[in-house]
């Protein structure tokens, strides 16, 4: 009988460390890989999603919807940034300054008159402006 009893002792007792082995296998020193939160943005329309084919990390924004001035919905080119109209803009200066054209800008804003801007209105580029200095 104490014969039977040493078996079963060893026996838990080769389990028990079996156990320890393996649960030790399952901790790691490498620590998780951090993932990118989605850069906070202030434009209700905008809401930035993962892209499979895109690089690890970067974010493609989903187009933005506008209310033109008819009522009627207008679809901002995906990535077109957003503009403060300036006193002095005009679409010709702006398309100038983002290498593109006047006619390119109203389409993408959907606008039918190419003269009309308002300072302080927000309208949407293809990309940030640069200002041309001229030479003195």
């Amino acid at each position: 009988m104490d014969r039977m009893k040493t078996k079963t002792l060893s026996l838990t007792v080769t389990l028990m460390a079996a156990a320890l082995v393996l649960i030790g296998c399952n901790l790691t020193r490498t620590p998780p890989t951090p993932t990118l939160a989605p850069a906070p943005t202030t434009d209700p329309f905008v809401t930035p999603t993962f892209d499979p084919g895109a690089a690890f990390g970067q974010f493609t924004p989903t187009p933005i919807i506008v209310i033109g001035v008819d009522g009627g919905a207008c679809q901002i080119p995906a990535g077109w940034v957003e503009y403060t109209v300036e006193p002095g803009d005009s679409l010709t200066l702006l398309a100038e300054q983002t290498d593109s054209t006047p006619a390119e800008i109203a389409a993408g804003n959907c606008r039918d008159n190419q003269d009309e801007l308002f300072v302080d209105e927000i309208i949407y580029l293809p990309r940030q402006p640069v200002i041309q200095l001229s030479p003195v």
